[in-house]
C-alpha cells in the first residue's frame, strides 16, 4: 500500500517506503526470550565465543530475565553453555508467544511490544489516506518515529509513551 500510494505521487521516490518498511520491522523484531534463547544456540555465535574464551576459558550465558526481576533479583545469572539443550528448548517455545501459554508474555514491555506494529500499520494507514507531494516530508518524519522506541524494560516503555505523545501530535496536523 505505502509502494503505491508513493508511486501514485510520481518522482519514483521510495523514501517513505524505506522509512515504513524499516520501522515496521523494527517494532516487530523486538527481542523477547525466545528470540534471545535463539540468538544463543547459534553455531557462529557460539563459535566466536570459544574463539575468544580460549582453550580453557569458560563460556556462560550472562542473563536478567524480567521474570526473575520482577521478583525482586536484581543482578544477572549466568548460565553455563552446557544448559544449551534448555536454551533449545526456549527457543523452540516461540509458538507460544502472545498466547495465554507465554509465560514471558504477561509483563507490560511484552503486551505493548506485540501492541506497537498493529498501531504504526493504523498510523500509515492514515497517513496514506491524505498523502501528497506537500505533505510528503511529514509523513517520512512519521514513519521515522519508530526510532525513538529504544531500550530495555522501563526506559523502553518511557520512549514509548514518548513514541505515542509524538505520535499522535503529528497525525492531528497532518493533512
Amino acid at each position: 500500500r505505502v509502494a503505491a500510494a508513493e508511486r501514485g505521487l510520481g518522482g519514483g521516490s521510495t523514501t517513505l517506503l524505506e522509512a515504513v518498511a524499516s520501522n515496521l520491522y523494527k517494532l516487530m523484531a523486538y527481542k523477547d526470550e525466545y528470540e534471545v534463547a535463539r540468538l544463543m544456540t547459534l553455531d557462529e555465535g557460539l563459535e566466536e565465543a570459544r574463539e575468544v574464551a580460549g582453550p580453557n576459558g569458560k563460556i556462560a550465558w550472562k542473563l536478567h530475565p524480567p521474570m526473575l526481576r520482577a521478583l525482586g533479583m536484581d543482578s544477572k545469572i549466568s548460565i553455563d553453555v552446557r544448559a544449551d539443550k534448555a536454551v533449545q528448548l526456549l527457543a523452540k517455545g516461540k509458538r507460544l508467544r502472545g498466547s495465554r501459554l507465554d509465560p514471558f508474555g504477561r509483563p507490560e514491555v511484552r503486551r505493548v511490544e506485540r501492541e506497537l506494529p498493529d498501531q504504526y500499520i493504523a498510523a500509515v494507514d492514515k497517513v496514506l489516506g491524505s498523502l501528497s507531494t506537500n505533505n510528503m516530508g511529514a509523513a517520512v518524519e512519521i514513519a521515522e518515529l519508530p526510532d525513538i522506541v529504544r531500550g530495555y524494560e522501563d526506559i523502553k516503555l518511557g520512549n514509548v509513551a514518548i513514541y505515542r505523545t509524538e505520535l499522535a501530535a503529528k497525525l492531528s496536523t497532518f493533512a
